[in-house]
């Protein structure tokens, strides 16, 4: 049932295969008459309809912590930082200049924070500011200690615009801290405060909300949840449609990164409801002309797939497969690698999703792929052929016909050595295709 493959090359895809087995041997059950030996040997490369989803879930298993690396790679907390040319210091009686954290100037900060005069008032929160740019999270522990975040978070409610923006600014970059910095700032009820200036007619005032908004949600599953039901999504679906053609696009990457951190996390997972009322901006914005634009949607989608068969349900139902696989072929390996990572996500899901995979035309592309220069698009490339290889016969088929093994058998025989953990599922799909 090999299709149209020639016998020869059937027989030096055999014998390469054989012969990475060999150099993998610590993976794979040494050759043996024992009935218990062969059954092992068969329940790790035989790939028959009854262990399918056993093969599915092993390989869902190591997904973990194949996409482990990249979400650590994942910035989900930022520090807005601006270069200060003022930076603050101060001298003492002898005229020894103190350090930007000197207890005198805390205190001489602390107590302009606490004025009832607004134009002292907003020194503080600046020099706060400008201290939290250059300094660690000592300096913000001070702050919180201090009792100074309910203070600066009625700011954001005051009609000083001006103090509003420095006071934003500052309760973002304490967010973007540890857990305890970032609960502080969400625990003083800064949440309503930052909803509402998202929709402030001043640009630089909801450019820190969105900062701030981003950094709270990116903390984890608890104030992720606590942002959504705080109502963040219709504002930053406006903000979005306001500032799309915008000519200067960091405003719109900040919202997009917002977005992202509304949809990570696995334990568990944003509601069903959060994510079909994002789809549709999300499906759009996969058509942006900014690549870099793009390359994040498709970041957030690999988030959205990276879940149960239902999830991904939701997220094929939106047409987005043919984008994917355009992106798949634009040359550019940021976009390409994202573009796979997603597409690798949709075929661990049901077998009519990984049939719409196929039917798709991507598989032409997966023989180039698997040669790329950039070892992380071939290992994506490996991947999705890897899930695509779990199911029936008719999958394991395409394969074969689009000529795919040879190349695969190369690629690994190439990294075995640098891959270890995975060269047990991989190289059980291939032992599978053979045998079909």
């Amino acid at each position: 049932q090999a299709g149209s493959v020639p016998h020869s090359t059937l027989t030096s895809i055999v014998h390469r295969y054989n012969h990475l087995a060999m150099l993998c041997q610590e993976n794979i059950a040494p050759a043996s008459n024992s009935p218990l030996q062969q059954e092992t040997r068969l329940r790790l490369f035989k790939n028959n309809r009854l262990e399918s989803t056993e093969l599915r879930k092993r390989r869902i298993d190591v997904s973990i912590e194949l996409r482990k690396a990249k979400r650590e790679a994942l910035i989900l907390k930022r520090r807005n930082i601006a270069i200060e040319s003022d930076l603050i210091s101060s001298t003492d009686s002898n005229g020894q200049v103190l350090g930007y954290c000197s207890p005198v100037i805390i205190e001489d900060i602390v107590r302009q924070v606490k004025s009832s005069d607004p134009v002292v008032q907003l020194t503080g929160v600046q020099s706060m500011r400008k201290l939290l740019s250059m300094e660690n999270h000592s300096f913000t522990d001070t702050i919180i200690e201090s009792g100074l975040v309910p203070k600066i978070i009625e700011f954001l409610g005051g009609a000083n615009n001006e103090l509003q923006f420095e006071a934003a600014w500052l309760l973002a970059n304490i967010a973007s801290g540890t857990s305890y910095h970032t609960h502080a700032v969400a625990d003083a009820g800064a949440l309503p405060y930052f909803i509402h200036l998202l929709t402030s007619p001043h640009k630089c005032i909801s450019e820190q909300a969105v900062w701030a908004v981003a950094n709270i949600a990116g903390d984890g599953p608890d104030l992720r949840d606590c942002v959504i039901r705080s109502g963040v999504i219709s504002p930053l679906i406006t903000l979005i449609r306001t500032y799309l053609h915008c000519q200067q696009g960091t405003y719109l990457r900040n919202i997009i990164w917002t977005l992202s951190n509304l949809c990570c996390h696995k334990n568990p997972p944003p509601s069903y409801e959060t994510v079909i009322q994002l789809l549709p901006t999300l499906t759009s914005l996969l058509h942006h002309g900014d690549r870099e634009v793009v390359s994040d949607i498709c970041r957030i989608f690999s988030q959205l797939t990276d879940s149960s068969n239902d999830r991904i349900e939701l997220v094929v139902n939106c047409g987005i497969i043919p984008r994917l696989v355009f992106l798949v072929q634009t040359g550019d390996s940021n976009l390409q690698e994202v573009a796979l990572r997603t597409i690798g996500n949709i075929v661990t899901g049901k077998e009519e999703h990984v049939k719409m995979i196929i039917d798709s035309g991507v598989l032409k592309c997966f023989g180039s792929l698997l040669r790329h220069h950039n070892a992380s698009i071939q290992k994506e490339t490996a991947w999705a052929l890897s899930n695509i290889s779990a199911g029936p016969s008719e999958h394991i088929e395409a394969v074969i016909s689009h000529d795919l093994i040879p190349s695969l058998v190369n690629l690994l025989a190439q990294i075995y050595m640098f891959v270890p953990q995975h060269k047990p599922l991989y190289l059980g799909n291939i032992h599978n295709i053979i045998s079909v």
